[in-house]
């Protein structure tokens, strides 16, 4: 077995990594989205019509 020190291993181990990365930023963003829709939104999650017009149209 080879040292992951090694630059083969270590070409086959950054695919995986940035896959980990990436799917945890995509989590973590989907969380944060869900939790700001769920807070404007009083408790519903359902409803995120709301949404796109409070982005849309700001308060002056």
């Amino acid at each position: 077995m080879r040292r992951l020190s090694s630059p083969e291993h270590e070409g086959q181990a950054s695919p995986w990594l940035w896959l980990v990365v990436t799917f945890l930023l995509i989590c973590v963003a989907l969380n944060g989205f869900f939790m700001v829709t769920q807070f404007e939104s009083d408790g519903d999650v359902m409803d995120r019509s709301e949404l796109p017009t409070i982005v849309a149209a700001p308060s002056p």
